[in-house]
């Protein structure tokens, strides 16, 4: 553990990173708590939310306070199909043209 000056902060944010990078969003949002910046709890939010793991994400938009994040979460979790979640979580970052792919080739490319 480093403890001078921000030399703890730099590594935190390249723990981060690295176990972003590995797919280990759990670990991630553990050393985020630490860290305790919004900016950063929202980019672990992103990065988890991209790879559809509904369940650190919601608990970053918890932390965050962002209850409208947290009710579409949910409701998207409720969701059995990964093609619908993903096209889904495409919406919600604005990528209109990504979640009409999704959408498309899911089973249900109307509904």
């Amino acid at each position: 553990a480093e403890a001078s000056g921000g030399g703890g902060a730099d590594a935190a944010a390249e723990a981060i990173d690295q176990n972003l990078a590995l797919g280990r969003y759990e670990e991630a949002l553990r050393v985020a708590e630490g860290v305790d910046s919004p900016a950063v709890f929202t980019k672990v939010g992103h990065a988890a939310l991209r790879a559809l793991e509904l369940g650190v994400a919601t608990r970053v938009y918890r932390r965050l306070g962002d209850v409208a994040m947290v009710l579409s979460l949910s409701n998207i979790s409720a969701l059995e199909e990964s093609k619908l979640m993903a096209a889904h979580v495409a919406m919600s970052f604005g990528e209109f043209d990504r979640a009409q792919e999704f959408f498309l080739a899911s089973s249900q490319p109307l509904g």
